[in-house]
């Protein structure tokens, strides 16, 4: 399949992913996981809802995490550059005859609200409130010491409506799969701007269309094993390998599983990423 071509000038300006915000039926549990485990800032919380940063990250929150009944995977948050960018925002999807709204978003200035063709909700802000740096309180530190969220994984039941979507948008495909016999795209790698280690959004094919995993950005090789000790009896960790789709680094995985939870969860951690996995069960 020809993929599209790089779109150099697109209606706004994305400057970067912002957060990934997730409804979980055990708060609490999910809460240890987050801040304990992952090592994850708590910013803010009450009964109902966690907000969560990186060590390195300034803004309020990278990952919102909500009580609610059964498990999903409810907006994924985009940065723009400015106020202007989320006006021209709402006339490019609107042209498109997408649904748009205004959301009121704590800790955030305005926000725009849609959905991709194939129903990812996604989030569009300027303005985010900004907190004291903590990178250098190395007391905080904790589980694998994750910098900063770095990517979100999703599952599209059409990859080349999403390339073509997210192209719109400015992102480019850094590497692709396609199916040998038919040349179809079956997986697609993309991000909005170079430098970057990984490819800030990832697309694999399935049957449906939802947020697969986020990942975050974390420094020392060292901390691979963190969560292999840490572990309690509900966890269980599997064998670590190499490599990694997508990621073009040479990094090593080690996968643990929680059990004993309605959503249980797969956490997927390597020399630069943290990727929490929903199992199709939740989140």
């Amino acid at each position: 399949m020809p993929l599209p071509s790089a779109n150099l000038y697109p209606p706004f300006n994305i400057v970067r992913l912002s957060h990934a915000d997730l409804t979980v039926t055990d708060l609490s549990r999910s809460r240890a996981f987050y801040a304990e485990t992952i090592g994850l800032q708590i910013t803010d919380e009450d009964d109902d809802t966690i907000y969560f940063r990186g060590l390195e990250e300034r803004t309020h929150h990278c990952l919102i995490l909500r009580k609610g009944d059964a498990p999903s995977a409810d907006a994924l948050g985009f940065r723009v550059y400015d106020e202007e960018d989320l006006d021209r925002a709402e006339v490019h999807f609107s042209k498109q005859g997408r649904d748009v709204s205004w959301i009121e978003r704590p800790f955030q200035g305005r926000t725009l609200h849609t959905t991709c063709p194939l129903g990812i909700p996604l989030e569009f802000h300027a303005r985010m409130d900004r907190l004291p740096p903590i990178h250098q309180k190395y007391d905080l530190y904790k589980g694998v010491r994750p910098l900063r969220i770095d990517h979100v994984n999703c599952f599209s039941s059409d990859v080349a409506t999403s390339i073509s979507f997210f192209g719109e948008l400015g992102f480019r495909v850094t590497e692709y799969t396609e199916d040998e016999a038919t040349k179809n795209v079956w997986a697609a790698w993309m991000h909005r701007k170079g430098g970057s280690t990984t490819s800030p959004l990832p697309m694999a094919s399935a049957h449906g269309s939802t947020m697969s995993h986020s990942g975050c950005r974390r420094r020392w090789q060292s901390s691979t094993c963190s969560i292999s000790w840490r572990q309690r009896d509900a966890w269980v960790t599997s064998s670590a390998d190499r490599g990694g789709t997508g990621c073009r680094t040479r990094s090593s995985f080690m996968y643990a599983i929680r059990t004993g939870i309605a959503s249980s969860s797969i956490a997927r951690i390597t020399s630069l990423s943290i990727r929490i996995l929903n199992r199709s069960n939740g989140i």
